[in-house]
């Protein structure tokens, strides 16, 4: 961005505008001169109306200027990529709507936008901080109560109903999954109950579908998630039988779903990898959830099954996560996933050098490699610490290796020695 910045509505031979203090006026010098060239019914004063292109409107926010005759002022530092000045212009967007005085749908759309964003930049403090502000604007405008779109008759009523609809499962499933993975308390907490419909026949066989199934889960993690922050705010350990209970629940829905959803095998195109590969990261993501401050407590009441469970599920997100990366599918970049693999991966390293499990090892070497080629980590200081810290635990276990093996040639030809005495 400080080298310059092409705006492609201004001019057909690419003119090519400098950022500097007379950024702007040249910019405007340019608009009103192309403006003036095009035919138009009656030539009117130019100005800066709500017919102007979005794009050119987004460049002007661009531009960055040092002088205090214009508003958009040092936004972002010179050595910001292009995703930060599009998120700090959104911003300004925002600001100019006064969009916390006058929230709507639109404020709504961009402030989940810039969640998500804050998110995949390993910045979750303020991503769930400003998913807060935005649940409670999108309340403001009642958005969480809209009615059934199927009931009404008028077409655009039902379609705003629709796009309301889905705005606040997104926020929902965002706060459910932030707040969980997170330890942050909820900022919406639901109340009605599971109900998993159980099949008429005794030889019956009913499945979900793939988005029913994700919403029993997303359900059932947002219950997980108010049992443990209410066990945290009564200073108590959630009790072993709600876990089970909950754990029960995770595995039925797991069972009610498709069968390509069950069995990678049965996948037959990129979009059943697709729906297998995201709900078996997302059902192994509540469990280690669920599971994970039980057994960091060490009370005795959290026996052995428990562990083996948790371990069980962070391999299992390991090599979901490889797969995700062989495919090359976007959510690999997803802030979730990122944290959930890098917390598995880190969480098997420790137990694979107390327990020397060289199964473990090796999935751990394949992660690091595939993660680092990714270049997913790359440019985000938490993921490259974790990355960093996961070589140096993999390091280690090859320096013990290797002092292993020495150790044992020495007690080798030591017996040799002694048995060449005798």
């Amino acid at each position: 961005m400080d080298q310059g910045l092409y705006l492609d509505p201004l001019s057909a031979y690419k003119t090519r505008v400098h950022l500097g203090y007379e950024s702007l006026p040249s910019l405007v010098s340019i608009y009103q001169t192309t403006s003036a060239d095009q035919p138009q019914p009656v030539q009117k004063k130019w100005t800066l109306g709500p017919t102007t292109s979005p794009q050119t409107v987004f460049e002007l926010l661009c531009l960055q200027d040092s002088s205090t005759m214009f508003p958009f002022t040092n936004i972002w530092a010179p050595e910001d990529g292009p995703d930060k000045v599009y998120a700090c212009c959104a911003f300004q967007c925002l600001r100019f709507s006064n969009f916390l005085s006058f929230p709507n749908t639109e404020t709504i759309q961009t402030l989940i936008l810039l969640v998500n964003f804050l998110r995949n930049q390993a910045d979750a403090g303020a991503s769930w901080s400003l998913l807060g502000l935005a649940i409670r604007l999108a309340q403001t405008i009642g958005i969480h109560c809209s009615s059934d779109p199927e009931g009404l008759s008028d077409k655009n009523e039902r379609d705003e109903t629709l796009v309301h609809k889905h705005i606040w499962r997104s926020l929902m499933w965002q706060d459910t999954l932030i707040s969980l993975c997170y330890a942050r308390p909820l900022g919406i907490t639901i109340l009605e109950d599971i109900a998993i419909t159980a099949p008429a026949g005794l030889n019956e066989k009913r499945f979900d579908s793939f988005l029913d199934s994700c919403h029993n889960l997303f359900m059932v993690a947002n219950k997980i998630g108010q049992a443990l922050h209410g066990a945290k705010i009564a200073k108590e350990r959630l009790p072993l039988l709600n876990i089970l209970d909950f754990k029960n629940l995770i595995n039925q829905i797991e069972t009610r779903s498709l069968p390509h959803i069950q069995d990678v095998t049965k996948c037959q195109n990129k979009a059943d990898y697709f729906q297998h590969f995201f709900f078996r990261m997302f059902s192994d993501s509540i469990m280690l959830c669920l599971c994970r401050p039980a057994i960091l407590s060490g009370h005795h009441e959290y026996d052995q099954e428990l562990n083996n469970l948790h371990m069980s599920r962070c391999r299992s997100v390991l090599r979901t996560y490889l797969e995700l990366l062989s495919l090359n599918c976007p959510i690999r970049r997803s802030w979730i996933f990122i944290h959930v693999a890098l917390s598995c991966a880190l969480c098997l390293g420790v137990s694979a050098d107390v327990r020397e499990l060289k199964s473990d090892k090796v999935v751990l070497k394949q992660f690091l490699v595939a993660l680092a080629e990714s270049m997913i980590c790359h440019n985000i200081p938490p993921y490259a610490n974790a990355l960093r810290l996961l070589g140096d635990i993999i390091d280690k276990h090859k320096m013990l290796g290797e002092y292993a093996r020495e150790l044992e040639m020495q007690k080798n030809e030591v017996a040799h020695a002694t048995e060449a005495e005798t």
